[in-house]
């Protein structure tokens, strides 16, 4: 692991030092925002380790001593235990079940009429002339068909205006009309996220999940890493909008058997960067500033008192002034969605936008490089 993490650190360069300075926000933003040049031929190449499975059995209940500055950026914010071990069922999709549909082997929970009907729930939805106020949506807990979701179901409500804004722009008036869009969805269970994209408007959406999904969805097209890797350094994605809701909270803490990797989060967003145009929108919900000593926030009040960022070890990141610029760096921030009552403890959603790219200094490497 330490070899592999050596590797990952050096060859990622600015974007991996968690030392470098922001630039301070606006009064319109939330947080300081960050620009780092990004080696997208290094990200995108086979043999980096950034997608590296547990060198042990089970994740460490402690952060290894070596890495601990980097997984607490040098000790910036608090780590509290939270331990999670889902390793197991999680590796490579091998809790996944399968069913026929059509002819066709498709995960259960991903056929086309599954995904069909969670569109059509979305399609259902009241909404607002203003598209990141209020909107009232009627995409139920069970229809996720995860009991986990119960607990997120203001996602719906926030996703909805905030994915529309990606797709249509800020200010466009609900139509139900379809684009072209091509949508990025990092990291999935249930296609929850998808259906509300594709209800949204996308014209087809890419799922980039280490379990092996399969889907019949025409509109849907899920890929491994290994597939999104030789796609990318194709050329062949051109994402218009990144969406990622409850994901990259848990990317290099081995809670899902991954290997661990103090820059997980950052890395992962940053190859969605890599291989979306140049006009890209962001949508992402992960935990913020909501959280403290292992404790959920229990009024508005607190929260914002709190403000902090948080590493639960190995359960979460939670995000507040500390990490969320390096999270979003060479992402400008847009918008915070608000749709109704959030809980404290919510995970915000917010939109950003793409900054030009700054090409990374030092010689070009091939692709097939480690």
């Amino acid at each position: 692991m330490d070899q592999r993490l050596e590797r990952i650190q050096h060859r990622c360069g600015a974007l991996c030092n968690l030392r470098r300075p922001t630039s301070p926000h606006t009064a319109s933003e939330r947080f300081d925002h960050s620009e780092a040049a990004v080696d997208c031929g290094w990200l995108l190449a086979d043999g980096t380790g950034i997608d590296a499975t547990l060198e042990q059995p089970w994740p460490p209940k402690e952060p290894p001593a070596r890495w601990l500055d980097e997984f607490t950026m040098h000790g910036r914010f608090p780590l509290v235990h939270d331990y999670i071990n889902v390793s197991g069922e999680a590796q490579a999709g091998t809790a996944l079940k399968t069913e026929r549909r059509n002819g066709n082997v498709v995960t259960v929970g991903w056929s086309r009429q599954h995904i069909d009907g969670l569109i059509g729930q979305a399609q259902g939805a009241t909404y607002s002339s203003d598209d990141h106020k209020r909107v009232t949506h009627t995409v139920t807990n069970m229809s996720l068909g995860r009991a986990f979701w119960t607990r997120y179901s203001h996602l719906n409500r926030e996703l909805w205006p905030g994915l529309h804004r990606a797709i249509h722009g800020p200010g466009a008036p609900y139509t139900g009309r379809a684009t072209s869009k091509r949508v990025l969805v990092i990291g999935s269970q249930s296609p929850w996220v998808e259906a509300l994209c594709l209800a949204a408007g996308a014209g087809h959406v890419f799922t980039l999940e280490y379990g092996k999904l399969a889907t019949d969805h025409p509109g849907v097209t899920v890929l491994t890493p290994e597939e999104f890797l030789a796609r990318g350094r194709a050329g062949a994605l051109k994402i218009e909008v990144v969406v990622t809701a409850s994901s990259l909270e848990h990317a290099g803490l081995g809670r899902y058997g991954d290997g661990l990797n103090p820059w997980g989060d950052i890395l992962a967003l940053a190859r969605a960067w890599c291989v979306s145009a140049a006009h890209a929108r962001l949508v992402i919900a992960v935990p913020t500033s909501r959280m403290v000593r292992g404790r959920d926030a229990e009024t508005e009040a607190e929260a914002k008192t709190w403000g902090q960022d948080v590493l639960g070890w190995n359960g979460a990141r939670t995000y507040g002034p500390v990490r969320y610029p390096y999270l979003t760096t060479n992402w400008r921030f847009d918008a915070r969605i608000v749709a109704g009552y959030t809980p404290a403890w919510a995970q915000t959603v917010y939109t950003f936008t793409k900054q030009p790219h700054r090409p990374a200094a030092g010689p070009r490497i091939r692709t097939s490089a480690r």
